[in-house]
């Protein structure tokens, strides 16, 4: 048997190890959250990080309530 979440849309998060959550953006479908992903990607390229901190990308599904 397959479970398929059910859910309102997804949080894209770019969060680091020693600053937590830096950005957080909401998307519709999970191609736009992929599509805004890349976009924090490329804003995270050009931002200023600590030596040695660790840097990610999240994709979350919302909650269904």
């Amino acid at each position: 048997m397959i479970l398929t979440a059910i859910g309102k849309g997804f949080h894209v998060v770019l969060a680091t190890d020693q600053r937590g959550n830096v950005e957080t953006r909401e998307a519709k479908t999970r191609l736009e959250a992929y599509t805004t992903a890349r976009g924090l990607l490329a804003l995270a390229e050009a931002r200023k990080w600590y030596l040695g901190e660790v840097v990610s990308i999240r994709i979350e599904q919302r909650e269904t309530s």
